[in-house]
C-alpha cells in the first residue's frame, strides 16, 4: 500500500518493485519526475541511482517518502552542477581533467577489487565449518544466566536507607507468608521492572552490581533472597530460572561459520589476485634516478629542495 501511494504521489507508474528486490521497468515510457530550470530528473535516472544501492538501501528509500524526496533532490542538484560546470568551461581546465581522471582510476580500482571479491566462487565449506567449530569452541560458549525478578526499595543515601529498611523487611515477611512476589513488585518496587512484576529477564555475570549478584547467584530456582543492600537501596531477589553454561550446537551456528569462512576465502583469493596484478615495490628506479627525477621536478615546479634549503639556513647561521 505504501509503495502504491508513493507511485501515485510522484507519478511514478513506470517504476515497479521486482520480485527479486530490485527495480523492474514497466511497459510505460520513461517519466519526468523533476523539471526545473531546464533540467529534468527521470524515472530512469532514479532507477540507475537505486541500482547502485544494496537491497536494504533500495527498501529504505522506496518506503520512506522523505528519503525518496532527498534522493530526487540530490539527483537534480548533481545534474545542475554538471551542466553549470560544462557551461562555465570548467571541464576544459587541465586540473579538472586530471582530477576526474584520477578519481575515475581510483574508483575503478576500488570497484574492481569489490567485483572480483563478489565473483570468487567459493567451494563447499561444510567440512571446514565443522573443523572450525571443533577447534574454536570458546567462540560458541553460552555463559550461565539467571532469570531474575526483584523488588527495589530505592534509597540514595545512608539516612534514607535506614528509614526504608523497615519497608523492605515488611515486604520480605509478606512474601515469606505466601503473598505473590510479582504482585508486590508491581505495587511497591521503585524501578521500571515494576511494570513487568519485577521481571529483569535473563542476567549473566557482570551485568548487575556485585552485592546483587552475590546474593542472586547462590539461590536455587524459586528461592527468594534476604534483603540485599546496594548503592541503589534495598533489593529482594527471586530466581525464576537458571540456564546452565554450555556450548551452542553446531547446527545452530553452522550458517554463521560458513558465512565467515566464505568471506575469508574470498578475501584470500582477492588479495592473491591483487598481489598478482599489482605486486609490491613496482618502482624499479635506482636512488640516483629518483634523485635526478626529483631535481628535474623541482626545477619544473619552482620548488627549492629540502637539502638546499637546509644548507642555506646553515650558511645563514654561520
Amino acid at each position: 500500500m505504501r509503495l502504491m501511494m508513493l507511485a501515485m504521489t510522484l507519478g511514478m507508474s513506470g517504476i515497479l518493485v521486482g520480485c527479486a528486490g530490485g527495480l523492474a521497468k514497466s511497459a510505460s515510457d520513461d517519466r519526468v519526475l523533476v523539471a526545473a530550470h531546464g533540467t529534468q530528473v527521470t524515472s530512469e535516472d532514479l532507477r540507475r541511482e537505486l541500482g547502485l544501492l544494496r537491497p536494504s538501501g533500495v527498501e529504505a528509500t522506496v518506503t520512506d517518502v522523505e528519503r525518496l524526496k532527498r534522493t530526487l533532490e540530490t539527483l537534480y542538484i548533481r545534474k545542475r552542477m554538471t551542466i553549470a560546470a560544462q557551461e562555465m568551461g570548467y571541464l576544459n581546465r587541465p586540473t579538472v581533467q586530471a582530477q576526474l581522471q584520477r578519481d575515475r582510476e581510483t574508483r575503478l580500482g576500488e570497484m574492481s577489487a569489490q567485483l572480483y571479491f563478489d565473483d570468487v566462487i567459493v567451494p563447499d565449506q561444510s567440512e571446514a565449518a565443522r573443523e572450525y567449530y571443533d577447534t574454536h569452541q570458546k567462540e560458541f560458549v553460552l555463559p550461565a544466566t539467571w532469570h531474575l525478578s526483584h523488588i527495589l526499595i530505592k534509597a540514595a543515601d545512608a539516612e534514607v536507607k535506614k528509614k526504608r529498611r523497615g519497608e523492605a523487611d515488611a515486604l520480605l515477611l509478606r512474601i515469606q507468608n505466601g503473598e505473590d512476589f510479582g504482585e508486590l513488585a508491581s505495587e511497591y518496587s521503585d524501578d521500571g521492572s515494576k511494570f513487568t512484576k519485577g521481571d529483569l529477564g535473563f542476567v549473566k555475570n557482570g551485568q548487575m552490581v556485585p552485592e546483587f549478584e552475590r546474593a542472586a547467584f547462590k539461590l536455587k530456582v524459586g528461592e527468594v533472597s534476604e534483603v540485599v543492600e546496594s548503592r541503589f537501596g534495598w533489593h529482594i531477589i527471586k530466581v525464576l530460572g537458571i540456564q546452565e553454561a554450555g556450548v551452542l550446537p553446531f547446527e545452530d551456528v553452522k550458517p554463521r561459520i560458513i558465512e565467515k569462512l566464505q568471506g575469508q576465502y574470498r578475501n584470500r583469493k582477492t588479495n592473491e589476485w591483487l598481489a598478482e596484478i599489482a605486486p609490491k615495490n613496482p618502482v624499479d628506479l635506482s636512488q640516483d634516478q629518483l634523485e635526478a627525477l626529483a631535481e628535474a621536478l623541482q626545477l619544473e615546479y619552482g620548488v627549492e629542495s629540502m637539502t638546499s634549503g637546509e644548507t642555506t639556513k646553515a650558511n645563514d647561521q654561520d
